[in-house]
């Protein structure tokens, strides 16, 4: 015996599950040039702790600025789309998506 260890190449095809899509450049909203008497909303992603977090988000925001109105959305589950999306999209002038652990 040399020794030698003999092992054969073993070759193995993977596939990418993720589609390719073609991705829109549209580029970044204007900046607002002030917070008051626009309407925001506030998007909770429904982990735990996030209505917390956004609830003191929303608090310190309004002893700074005079919003028009507050909207609000929480998913179900973090995965999900949260209810009524689309009108609050219509509606808000800006949007705070908000994170929970």
């Amino acid at each position: 015996m040399s020794g030698e260890l003999k092992t054969q190449a073993q070759v193995i095809d993977l596939m990418n599950p993720i589609a390719e899509t073609d991705q829109l450049d549209i580029g970044l909203a204007p900046r607002l040039t002030t917070l008051n008497g626009k309407v925001a909303a506030i998007v909770d992603n429904g982990k735990e702790g996030a209505n917390v977090f956004l609830g003191q988000v929303e608090k310190r925001l309004l002893e700074r600025y005079n919003f028009s109105k507050v909207l609000h959305a929480r998913k179900r589950r973090s995965s999900s789309k949260a209810p009524g999306l689309e009108e609050i999209a219509k509606e808000a002038d800006f949007v705070i998506d908000g994170l929970g652990i």
